[in-house]
């Protein structure tokens, strides 16, 4: 049967004590579980999730989207992160938290690179956070990387090409986008400047940064007690 063939993998975590998770629009899930381990294990198997908070007292169990969620001081919470685990994303690629990311060391146009990283089953990468674009500087070491932004659609409404989303957190340049050459309509990390943002014309060419979700494995056992979880669930919602 394929449940008997799934992976068992060991879940890390980096723990934080007398934290919470505010809920968010980057929270994922909120509700009620028996333990901390309880709560841990619904974020290892949740693909989504980054961080987790256990409240001993309530019982309240959160995940969140976000690597840096916004959080309170609780006496009783406990907050967990996934430590990284380079594993669970193809070789040559880097594991942040519940994402791969590939620099590339070949040059390509923006379109280029784009088709690149989609032809590969991801994006070019889009950047939700300064946590994530943090990450993204600190690994980036070559002149210039490109970002998955765009106005081309719209000028001066900037969206993330493959999500379509518009683009809500920036770390521009002083002076970007600058728009100098009349035709400046995707987004390029440059190093001279500390790997801010930068606008840039589609026919450069430069590196890219690709993104992508980490593989899934989940152990029989936790796969077992979802479905009966979900049995039980359906169960009650039917009373």
């Amino acid at each position: 049967m394929g449940v008997a063939q799934l992976s068992v993998v060991k879940h890390d975590f980096f723990t934080t004590k007398d934290r919470i998770i505010l809920p968010s629009s980057t929270t994922i899930i909120q509700q009620k579980e028996r333990s901390l381990a309880a709560c841990s294990s619904l974020c290892s198997i949740h693909k989504a999730c980054c961080v987790a908070s256990y409240d001993r007292k309530t019982k309240q169990c959160n995940l969140d989207k976000s690597c840096c969620p916004e959080s309170e001081q609780s006496a009783d919470a406990l907050m967990l992160k996934n430590r990284p685990d380079s594993r669970l994303c193809p070789y040559g690629w880097l594991r942040n938290q519940n994402k791969c990311y590939y620099f590339s060391e070949e040059l390509k146009t923006w379109v280029e690179a784009k088709t690149a990283c989609e032809d590969d089953g991801g994006m070019l990468v889009e950047v939700d956070s300064k946590c994530e674009n943090d990450y993204l500087k600190m690994k980036a070491s070559e002149p210039g990387y490109w970002l998955g932004g765009t106005d081309k659609q719209k000028e001066n409404v900037l969206i993330w090409s493959l999500s379509q989303n518009v683009i809500t957190f920036t770390d521009w340049y002083e002076g970007e986008p600058s728009n100098s050459n009349g035709d400046e309509h995707c987004i390029v990390l440059w190093d001279d400047s500390g790997f801010a943002w930068h606008d840039q014309q589609f026919h450069k060419l430069c590196r890219f940064i690709c993104k992508k979700g980490t593989a899934i494995h989940i152990s029989h056992g936790t796969l077992k007690y979802l479905l009966q979880m979900r049995g039980i669930n359906e169960r009650l919602y039917k009373q």
